[in-house]
């Protein structure tokens, strides 16, 4: 982002590609107008202040799985989102090898990318990767500036310096002849973030103070274990006959939502492949998370291959197709949060559960939803609702910005 043209120039199978920043922003844009998304993408991680430049969370929602599939597989797709794929897949699974903490993290997770570093062929292109991106990080140090298209010069040093050291440190703890030989090395336990969040929490509980004392640490120490005693009180109390009641739970549908209900059939037109792609996903989501009801799954025969390319992608023989039916319904209820924006805005979930309850009956779809389906898809599409009814954009900093601006005064000449 801090690059003047906001690209990086990178070596990839013995051919020089471009990433560039602003196939995010179009992606963005893209999908600003949708309720179901299929990259990770929020307005906070494509146009970050500086603060937000330091957060992880956002930076894992550009480089993501999901970001790079959509990139290949969204109707805007071309070559410049192709090569700004490429390069997210290459930095993702370098994260996926720094961050393996387990040696059956890649059969658990279905992902060659997350093996352990042994002595296998598998191990050996674990240490390839990181040999590759340290050529790789040395290759886009800038040779002077301003950098053009290149890392700054302590990025690349930093990346090529860390990928050297762990391929050392691994080899050595592989091949030693000392008593502390490993069959594995996992990457993800030589890092320091651990102790940085137990001592942020003792910072935090200190009053957000830096400096903390031995008194602050004892004292944090006494406040959790008052907390985890309360909690285990609390779990012996038996909540499950507390059920949420509200003056939207038995109302009725409105008028505009009857209306809104009869022109659905004719709207099923007006869904994109890009929604319907995003879809397809979450009813795989739904199938994987209620195997008890297999009724629900299909293959990806059953649709065509533009709306199943963005799950295919994604798929490493684990992922589920949704049936026909269950897709329809999922499209309905879809549709239904699309053009009732206003209404939704006096419901509760409670309310939404019972009205899908009757959508197959009422669109003749030969499927029966449970409460625990109905339930877990109303949560996917409310959640997906507030983000977009939410300014993501920080209007405070830019109202104290606008009156710190109006409250300055230009002195005159005394």
């Amino acid at each position: 982002m801090t690059e003047k043209t906001q690209t990086l120039t990178f070596q990839h199978e013995e051919k020089v590609i471009s990433a560039a920043w602003s196939d995010l922003k179009k992606l963005y844009e893209h999908e600003s107008t949708f309720l179901v998304k299929l990259s990770a993408l929020t307005k906070s991680a494509v146009q970050p202040n500086n603060i937000e430049k330091q957060k992880v969370s956002l930076a894992l929602q550009v480089f993501s799985e999901k970001t790079s599939a959509a990139l290949k597989t969204s109707t805007l797709s071309c070559e410049s989102f192709l090569q700004t794929a490429t390069f997210l897949d290459e930095v993702i699974h370098l994260w996926k090898v720094f961050n393996c903490k387990t040696p059956l993290q890649s059969i658990y997770q279905r992902d060659p990318d997350r093996a352990a570093i042994d002595s296998s062929a598998q191990g050996d292109r674990q240490i390839k990767t990181l040999l590759a991106w340290a050529e790789r990080a040395k290759a886009m140090e800038p040779n002077s500036h301003p950098r053009q298209q290149k890392l700054t010069r302590d990025t690349a040093k930093a990346v090529h310096w860390t990928c050297r050291c762990l391929v050392a440190l691994s080899a050595h703890l592989l091949n030693t002849d000392a008593a502390y030989s490993h069959q594995f090395v996992t990457l993800g336990f030589f890092q320091q973030d651990d102790i940085e969040q137990h001592f942020g929490h003792f910072r935090m509980s200190a009053g957000n103070n830096f400096y903390i004392s031995a008194q602050d640490i004892y004292n944090t120490h006494a406040i959790d274990k008052t907390k985890l005693m309360l909690q285990v009180e609390n779990e012996s109390i038996d909540h499950r006959n507390a059920s949420h009641i509200c003056g939207f739970c038995t109302k009725d549908l409105t008028d505009s939502e009857i209306l809104c209900l009869d022109d659905l059939p004719e709207k099923l037109a007006t869904i994109s492949n890009d929604e319907k792609m995003s879809l397809i996903y979450i009813g795989g989501y739904i199938c994987q998370k209620h195997p008890e009801h297999p009724g629900f799954e299909g293959d990806s025969s059953l649709f065509n291959e533009n709306i199943s390319a963005f799950t295919d992608n994604l798929n490493r023989r684990g992922l589920r197709f949704p049936g026909q039916e269950l897709f329809q319904t999922l499209c309905y209820i879809y549709l239904f949060f699309c053009n009732s924006s206003s209404s939704l805005e006096h419901s509760c979930r409670k309310r939404l559960i019972i009205i899908f309850t009757d959508f197959p009956a009422i669109f003749h779809i030969n499927l029966t939803l449970p409460p625990a389906v109905l339930s877990r898809i109303v949560n996917i599409m409310l959640k997906r609702f507030c983000l977009q009814h939410t300014k993501e954009d920080n209007e405070h900093n830019k109202k104290r910005k606008l009156a710190k601006l109006s409250s300055s005064t230009i002195a005159g000449p005394s």
